[in-house]
């Protein structure tokens, strides 16, 4: 289970993300919708502690994932990102074996 409680980001002075809660329960499928820049990979990025929020608090299957050590947090939680265009030529399964590298299988 995925729960964020009050969550706000700011990027210098700028609020991206502003008193955001929400449950994300296991075996169901949840969606983010919304306008371009509107927070949504900011979000993800929080969750995958990318970036970490000013405030608030995200669990982990009740934990609070800043308790949880990175490489763990890698195996539970993965952000691979659709960039439209790319520097060098690959396939598309690579991109998705980028998410497998904290279990060593890329």
């Amino acid at each position: 289970m995925l729960k964020l409680n009050d969550i706000h980001f700011a990027i210098e002075d700028k609020t991206i993300l502003s008193g955001i809660s929400a449950n994300f329960e296991p075996g169901k499928i949840h969606g983010i919708i919304g306008p371009n820049g509107s927070g949504k990979s900011t979000m993800l990025k929080n969750i995958c502690r990318i970036w970490e929020p000013q405030t608030g608090t995200i669990f982990i299957n009740d934990k609070d994932y800043r308790s949880i050590p990175r490489k763990k947090l890698s195996k539970i939680v993965t952000l691979v990102r659709n960039i439209p265009m790319w520097a060098f030529p690959y396939r598309f399964m690579t991109s998705l074996l980028w998410g497998a590298t904290p279990f060593g299988t890329f």
